[in-house]
């Protein structure tokens, strides 16, 4: 799994959380919008498959409209752009320009350029920001972010004390990459019982996830002469 593999996980959860907030919107008014506003152009916007064409609108509607809600969720389109083409510095300027009803989950995006820049401490910092109620989604997606901080810091107590903490929340996205990380920071910690926890609730919960695939893929290796149990699934090296 590489580096970018989770954060790239928890990136797919804040999509997944736009969207459910889309829906939740509800029907459009059954009129039609006034041309050359906010919401007939991003009724064009969303219509549009190429990418680089619906960025040209969304870019128009959030400076036309600053500081109407639409013109706030046209900058997410756009970032969400740049760090899918893995311009994450392009990416991590538009996050932190958003403001209102988008900003929870543009500070997670702005946590995750920097991270992708090769920052951690200060993702890690930004992360923290998010972690509040147990049933915020956020909260799962920013706790997520904060273990895999301290693992590209190399601070493994820090890194499996995390992952232990997020563990405990209610499910939230990337659960499998979740579980995967934790098994590989419970088993460089020679907490052996702990990792094999993890890889068979990976395994049950989620057999046809890639995850499952690649936990079903260690090998067996002998532990130590003092760890009970004599074998233990062998984790992968964490690909730089």
């Amino acid at each position: 799994m590489t580096l970018r593999f989770l954060p790239f996980a928890i990136f797919l959860g804040l999509v997944l959380a736009a969207s459910s907030r889309a829906e939740d919107r509800g029907q459009p008014e059954p009129q039609a919008p006034k041309p050359g506003s906010a919401p007939a152009l991003w009724i064009e916007a969303q219509q549009i498959v190429d990418g680089d064409s619906a960025v040209d609108r969304y870019r128009r509607i959030a400076q036309r409209f600053p500081r109407h809600p639409l013109g706030q969720e046209s900058l997410s389109e756009m970032a969400d752009y740049e760090y899918a083409r893995g311009e994450y510095d392009a990416a991590r300027t538009l996050y932190a320009r958003v403001r209102g009803a988008e900003s929870k989950r543009a500070r997670l995006g702005e946590a995750l350029s920097t991270f992708a820049l090769g920052d951690p401490q200060r993702a890690l910092a930004q992360a923290r920001l998010l972690v509040h109620g147990r049933d915020d989604p956020y909260t799962w997606l920013g706790s997520l972010l904060i273990a895999e901080c301290w693992q590209a810091e190399g601070r493994l107590p820090e890194t499996l004390a995390a992952y232990r903490h997020l563990l405990d929340l209610p499910a939230g996205p990337a659960q499998p990459a979740a579980l995967l990380g934790a098994a590989r920071s419970a088993e460089r910690s020679g907490e052996h019982e702990e990792a094999d926890g993890y890889l068979k609730k990976l395994r049950q919960r989620f057999p046809d996830s890639p995850e499952a695939a690649e936990a079903r893929s260690f090998s067996r290796a002998p532990r130590s002469e003092s760890d009970a149990g004599g074998e233990a699934p062998a984790l992968p090296p964490q690909k730089k």
